[in-house]
């Protein structure tokens, strides 16, 4: 048998699988996915961005549906991981062409396997229970979703102040992810919503002197952020410290930090060199681990062209004086599933031409022949076109 094609299908795009007045097993396109799926042709994938959108819908019974098609199309075991884990894999890679024996990967795949687990529960639960809001049991995972769109939203009341500090910030290393979700965590998540609905509903006024310092400053932006992504992920993914020291031999890296053909790796400082050779406490590995991403992160190809998107997306936001529906168009979420299989299903039209550009460039580099599309009926004609090439 040949390999299944790998399939992601935006929520917007499942609503026709399994709309709000009709059972989805029975609908058109959810026979369809149903017999591409059980003859082996497809392999439906879910990302915790599917998760937390079906979540957030209020209507219960249309909630209910979708949650039911995705979990029986995923086999309930089909859940790409948590964006972050991905940024690490990455950066573990970059470590490793340097140091072959200082990485060690299970660790992190037992972290992926686990956020995989924690979303196929909330999507097993959504799809199990419907005649309660379950999302209530799932806060910590949903909140955020909500809270990085209200960030989002922040820039627009005063843009070019707001820019100016945030690159400031960026510059000195003292931007913060956790610091701006930190004043919305205490927040019920009707609260969030309620606040996020407010922006959204608002025209913003937007001095074009934005627009001029966001595209003079954009690879300025796209370092600054992608450097603090990096931070984030290794915070996230390496909650528990044992986890990085069982990732990173930290005491070989240090033997060997300096190369002999890039001088543009700043060493090591003298006191740090002394302490790993002697018995090093945790503050000396979070300082070595903190070095090794200052190293890396500019070469981390995930977070660069995300965050290039994410400007560009912020740009043509700023022209318009309007926050896109769903904050920045592409989150970390759609960024990770959209590189991840053959097609991106979209009804969104930003979110779709963003991916479409990507792949674009993606495609040119590895000669592969991802595809995105906004409809069901395109769905079966690209099938039927890439059944006919094998």
């Amino acid at each position: 048998m040949s390999t299944p094609l790998k399939v992601y299908i935006d929520t917007n795009i499942l609503n026709d699988v399994a709309p709000k007045d009709k059972p989805w097993a029975t609908t058109k396109w959810g026979e369809y996915l149903s017999e591409l799926s059980k003859n082996g042709t497809i392999e439906v994938w879910a990302s915790p961005g599917n998760c937390l959108e079906i979540a957030l819908n209020p209507d219960l019974d249309h909630r209910n549906n979708m949650a039911l098609a995705l979990n029986t199309l995923i086999r309930g075991q089909r859940m790409m991981p948590v964006y972050e884990t991905f940024v690490i894999e990455k950066f573990l890679m970059n470590v490793g062409q340097v140091w072959p024996e200082a990485v060690f990967y299970q660790p992190l795949q037992k972290i992926k396997k686990l956020s995989q687990q924690i979303y196929i529960a909330l999507i097993g639960q959504l799809a199990a229970l419907k005649d309660y809001d379950c999302k209530a049991g799932f806060p910590g995972i949903i909140k955020p979703k909500i809270i990085t769109q209200i960030i989002h939203a922040d820039l627009f009341e005063d843009p070019k102040a707001k820019l100016v500090t945030r690159l400031e910030q960026l510059k000195h290393n003292q931007y913060l992810q956790e610091n701006y979700f930190g004043k919305y965590e205490q927040m019920s998540i009707e609260e969030l919503q309620n606040l996020e609905q407010s922006l959204k509903d608002k025209k913003y006024k937007v001095d074009k002197s934005a627009v001029t310092f966001l595209k003079n400053n954009k690879q300025a932006f796209i370092q600054g952020y992608s450097k603090e992504e990096l931070q984030f992920a290794v915070n996230q993914v390496f909650e528990y410290f044992d986890d990085a020291l069982f990732s990173i031999q930290f005491i070989n890296i240090s033997k060997n930090w300096n190369p002999l053909n890039d001088s543009s790796v700043k060493p090591l400082h003298p006191e740090l060199i002394a302490k790993f050779a002697d018995v090093p406490d945790r503050n000396d590995i979070a300082i070595l681990l903190q070095a090794l991403q200052e190293r890396f992160y500019q070469k981390l190809g995930v977070p660069q062209m995300y965050y290039e998107i994410i400007i560009n997306e912020l740009e043509k936001a700023l022209n318009t004086g309007k926050i896109p529906t769903g904050g920045l168009i592409l989150d970390g979420h759609h960024a990770s599933a959209a590189m991840n299989v053959d097609f991106f299903l979209c009804r969104d039209s930003r979110l779709l031409s963003t991916v479409k550009s990507m792949y674009k460039r993606v495609n040119e580099i590895d000669g592969g022949a991802r595809e995105a599309m906004d409809s069901m009926g395109e769905f079966e004609r690209k099938i039927k076109t890439a059944l006919n090439k094998k």
